[in-house]
């Protein structure tokens, strides 16, 4: 692609990009854990309409529709549209949308507050015509979505093998698993030969994509999208992967043990809803992010994981430093055999450390009393004491 264009197309593309904390989320609404990952660390959860579809074929007597009910209810989950007609039209379509009476009754009502409006450039016919007529004479690019496609595939066979299947996969015994392997090769040469058979404007719809990630970034900060786009998104947006919010969702992973429950799945909505309410939590999901930046470079997760742990601890001395209070004092007025390395989540490099609360929640009391304490230590220690 011709830079000039392709720095046009990038700018117009983030022109109009919501500066709000939100992010755009592709999945399924049974995706529940993201959904709840996502309520943690954004303001907005920007959907499709389709999610009301989505969300109607669910059973209303589920947890899940109930947590769902839950995020809707709490006006974190916004719908993206072009104007308030569009949602009203999902709302009451009568061949998708079979939702509960007195939440479509709730959702048409209150409508303004539910829906976030995309906007796109007056030339954006140009621009989404420009650069898809690119990328379809992009070989190097179609050759990348198929190969992540065809994994995608591969994965999603794996993951919905029989019972019986799955243990010969996993059998010891090389006779029995090549025969699964096979099997498992066959399923995915059928699925991947129906997508080959396409023509290339439905098989790589980059007009579609051009315009979806327009109307995307129009309205979020962030997107959260399937493997399957990757490579697309780091095409489009330079170095997507690594910026992208399924690492940024990382970084609860690595703050998350500070606390007394071990991951976000440990939360419930209530929980989350809750932990949204406290005054350091905009401040210290706004840190947390910039943490999660300082370590982007990473490429593997467990790198990512582990420089984002080291900040944190960082975060946490610089806060102790800032009060001019000694550790040693903190840690003799804790517990006699308690160490100062005992801040921590998952080990880092270095010596083990024990659980915060191990030091009778000296630590976790002094950053919450201290005025001049950081938004991130202050905030994680008010998580732990949730009961």
């Amino acid at each position: 692609m011709n830079l000039s264009i392709k720095a046009a197309i990038k700018q117009e593309f983030f022109m109009s990009k919501n500066i709000e904390s939100s992010v755009f989320f592709e999945d399924d609404p049974s995706c529940l854990s993201k959904l709840k990952s996502c309520a943690f660390f954004w303001e907005k959860i920007c959907v499709y309409p389709s999610f009301i579809q989505d969300l109607s074929n669910m059973s209303q007597e589920s947890q899940e529709y109930r947590d769902l009910e839950t995020l809707i209810n709490a006006k974190v989950i916004k719908f993206a549209v072009e104007n308030e007609a569009e949602f009203e039209s999902n709302l009451f379509d009568s061949t998708y949308c079979h939702m509960d009476k007195n939440l479509r009754d709730y959702l048409y009502k209150h409508s303004n507050d539910f829906i976030v409006k995309t906007t796109v450039p007056e030339n954006s016919y140009d621009i989404i015509k420009n650069a898809s007529s690119c990328e379809y004479n992009n070989d190097a690019l179609k050759k990348t979505l198929d190969d992540s496609l065809y994994n995608s595939i591969k994965n999603s066979v794996l993951e919905d093998m029989s019972p019986s299947l799955k243990y010969s996969y996993y059998d010891p015994r090389k006779e029995i698993q090549k025969i699964a392997l096979e099997a498992v090769e066959t399923a995915i040469s059928i699925q991947y030969s129906q997508y080959q058979k396409r023509e290339e404007h439905i098989r790589y719809g980059f007009e579609w994509l051009n315009e979806s990630l327009i109307l995307k970034s129009s309205v979020s900060s962030s997107i959260l999208t399937n493997e399957y786009l990757y490579s697309y998104y780091n095409y489009k947006l330079n170095n997507f992967k690594i910026s992208d919010a399924n690492l940024y969702l990382k970084g609860l992973d690595a703050a998350i043990p500070l606390v007394s429950k071990k991951n976000i799945d440990d939360f419930s909505l209530e929980d989350i809803l809750e932990i949204r309410k406290m005054k350091e939590w905009k401040k210290a999901m706004g840190r947390l992010g910039e943490i999660c930046s300082t370590s982007k470079y990473h490429h593997d997760t467990k790198e990512f994981q582990e420089e984002i742990n080291q900040e944190i601890v960082g975060e946490i001395l610089d806060a102790f430093d800032d009060t001019r209070q000694s550790k040693q004092d903190l840690v003799t007025s804790g517990t006699k055999n308690a160490a100062w390395t005992a801040v921590s989540f998952i080990p880092v490099v270095g010596a083990p450390i024990s659980a915060l609360g191990s030091m009778g929640d000296t630590v976790a009391s002094y950053f919450i009393n201290e005025r001049k304490q950081k938004a991130l230590p202050v905030f994680m220690t008010n998580i732990r004491k949730m009961k």
